[in-house]
């Protein structure tokens, strides 16, 4: 019993945080680079020496220079590394996502695969003006601008047991995006089979516990217009409650003594429906695009949404610790 827990906790950790899309204008082939950020955690009682690249890439795409490197990481010390790829064009499922391998390689031999999740989607030029009322009845189909299979916060590391998917929301949502000469515009529709059980209050406030929020139903859209944010602080937050209240800000409040926090006057408006469809509830926001100041060609974005009366806390990203962090976010790109 002793030798399976050793062999279970003492050992290296490898995790991908999270893989970010840029263009990159020295490739004029394979323009689309995209960057897995990796951390290797040493867990054993010997300095760990290893690598870390791509274990398979489909057809037309290209890797880094070379493999990532990881020199005597000290037991109990973590270290972040970042493999790239290039492509020309980035394949993704109708959930917005593709899945690529990594190869882990330790120095002293033998090595291991680890998944890495790819989140992608294009806001769509809208083919007539959006009327904010909550009902999505005047969106195109989706075509690679949809945002789904979200992924339980954590669960990724600690399934949650009793479901059939350990790491999955037992409510589904699905995010759309769109945009105009003057917005972008996100559209949730959140599965709720027990929409009278909802947890909404009547304030204009959201609260957290440690890194997530709580009391009631919340979705939330975190973003990086610039594509080069490095900390919390630098990324615009938008928590929508379930009673159609909207908190903008520069930062997330869970992280502020930490990580910084300020005001954002994003001129962001939103609307919520409960009633058109059953068992659903939805929201359109509209996003100015001058709040956002200059944006890359691709940057990132989140999609999170909590369920009060379950303790559902997921995201499009698949963020494992909390949906905060620059690293971990997903990309999207607005068409011309």
């Amino acid at each position: 019993d002793w030798r399976r827990h050793v062999e279970k906790v003492r050992r290296v950790h490898t995790l991908v945080e999270g893989v970010r899309v840029r263009l990159d204008p020295k490739q004029p082939e394979r323009p689309v680079a995209v960057r897995a950020t990796v951390s290797t955690f040493n867990a054993t009682r010997e300095a760990y020496s290893g690598g870390l690249g791509f274990a398979a890439l489909p057809e037309g795409w290209q890797a880094g220079s070379a493999p990532a490197a990881i020199d005597k990481l000290a037991p109990t010390r973590t270290t972040y590394r970042d493999v790239e790829a290039f492509t020309a064009s980035i394949p993704s499922d109708v959930d917005g996502i593709m899945t690529l391998k990594l190869k882990v390689s330790a120095a002293q031999g033998g090595s291991t695969e680890v998944p890495a999740r790819v989140c992608v989607l294009t806001a769509q030029r809208l083919p007539r003006p959006v009327v904010l009322d909550g009902r999505l009845d005047e969106w195109p189909m989706a075509t690679n601008s949809a945002a789904g299979d979200f992924v339980l916060v954590g669960a990724q590391d600690v399934p949650k047991n009793g479901r059939p998917s350990p790491d999955r929301p037992s409510q589904p949502t699905i995010v759309f995006a769109g945009r105009d000469n003057d917005a972008l515009y996100i559209a949730f529709n959140c599965q709720d089979d027990q929409l009278g059980r909802r947890v909404v209050t009547q304030s204009n406030q959201v609260r957290y516990d440690d890194l997530w929020p709580t009391g009631e139903d919340v979705i939330e859209v975190v973003l990086d217009p610039m594509g080069n944010a490095v900390v919390p602080a630098d990324l615009l937050h938008i928590a929508i409650k379930a009673n159609g209240a909207v908190v903008t800000e520069r930062g997330a409040p869970c992280l502020k003594l930490v990580g910084g926090h300020g005001d954002w006057a994003g001129g962001v408006t939103v609307a919520v429906d409960e009633h058109s469809q059953p068992g659903r509830w939805m929201a359109e926001i509209r996003i100015p695009l001058a709040s956002l100041g200059k944006r890359a060609p691709i940057w990132g974005i989140n999609f999170t949404r909590y369920v009060a009366r379950l303790g559902e806390y997921s995201t499009w990203s698949g963020a494992r610790r909390y949906a905060y962090s620059p690293m971990s976010l997903g990309n999207v790109q607005l068409a011309n």
